[in-house]
């Protein structure tokens, strides 16, 4: 997992952290036999592409989320992976509420733009 952890914010530094995140998550879902998961695992890694963690702290947050979980596997402590996957997740859906709140700030700020401009 140290190999995971990005060294700086440079272009080959986040492709190469974006690159070892994928094989954490498609290692993940092949241990976990689940057809249907790993199906579906193709949108759900168009959905998260959309996260690439921007800085190298939100890098270190999402690597040591990482660590938990194998942690909490190789000790089969369910209890422990379950509420690591709900932390881990947990910041994706705030950043999700974020972004849908930011595009609908910018969607009425264009609304008022254009309304502007046809009352002229």
């Amino acid at each position: 997992m140290t190999n995971c952890r990005r060294q700086d914010n440079s272009p080959k530094e986040i492709s190469r952290d974006y690159k070892a995140d994928r094989e954490f998550h498609q290692y993940l879902l092949r241990c976990s036999e689940n057809s249907v998961l790993i199906t579906f695992s193709r949108l759900l890694q168009i959905f998260f592409s959309h996260f690439i963690d921007e800085n190298v702290e939100d890098s270190e947050l999402a690597t040591s989320d990482h660590e938990i979980l194998v942690y909490a596997l190789e000790k089969n402590n369910l209890e422990l992976a379950r509420g690591a996957m709900r932390e881990h997740l947990s910041k994706y859906y705030k950043l999700l509420e974020e972004r849908k709140l930011k595009n609908a700030g910018n969607s009425a700020v264009q609304l008022k733009k254009n309304h502007q401009i046809a009352n002229k």
